[in-house]
């Protein structure tokens, strides 16, 4: 099928497609917070709701440009425009992020999962960053920054599933003492730091790059 050895020897186009469906991921956790937020008046949903709104936001602005450029010769000056764009919102990003983590240490919120389900959530995030830190490493050199800025939105993302992990982990199977708090509160914290220096170098690196096209 066209479809599938398209899917195995395009780079483009498979990030793209996994992107999108992340994209539309984003989409429904945001949704289903914000549903959530205005039935319960949580400021707990309501935050959520905010970053995988955020999130889902900066995910479709990058393949829209994509596609709309696909078929454009010349696109560097597009692509690292994109990217630094990718770079501001991730640092944007990080604003809703620290609320959850406050809300997390300070109110004791955090990601529940029912019965064995936070086992498999364990293995997909495995996955996930594993992923994420392959796909980024192996992007570092090329020369395609849209792409780039996929493969840093796919870490940041799955820097956060960590932190989700962690929380929902130390609920399930541990008390709520204050050393535990310490432990999300480290965690978190570094999970901002992290998305926020990202953030600042794509925003550097592609504005030294553009003043370079001038």
């Amino acid at each position: 099928m066209k479809f599938v050895k398209r899917l195995k020897t395009d780079n483009v186009f498979r990030t793209t497609l996994f992107f999108f469906i992340a994209f539309a991921i984003n989409i429904a956790f945001s949704v289903f917070n914000g549903v959530y937020g205005i039935l319960f008046s949580s400021v707990w949903f309501a935050t959520l709701c905010v970053y995988y709104a955020l999130l889902a936001f900066l995910r479709g602005a990058v393949v829209l440009h994509i596609l709309k450029n696909r078929k454009d010769a010349d696109t560097v000056e597009a692509n690292l425009k994109i990217y630094r764009l990718s770079g501001i919102l991730l640092m944007t990003l990080t604003v809703a992020l620290a609320g959850a983590v406050v809300l997390i240490v300070v109110d004791g919120k955090t990601f529940e999962h029912p019965g064995l389900m936070i086992y498999v959530v364990a293995v997909f995030t495995t996955y996930k960053i594993t992923a994420a830190i392959v796909n980024f490493v192996k992007t570092h050199k090329s020369v395609n920054f849209a792409i780039k800025a996929m493969r840093s939105i796919g870490v940041a993302d799955a820097l956060v599933s960590v932190l989700a992990l962690q929380a929902a982990m130390i609920s399930q199977f541990s008390g709520n003492g204050e050393d535990l708090s310490v432990m999300n509160a480290v965690t978190g914290g570094a999970v901002c730091a992290v998305i926020t220096a990202l953030g600042l170098f794509m925003i550097i690196n592609s504005t030294l790059k553009l003043k370079q096209e001038d």
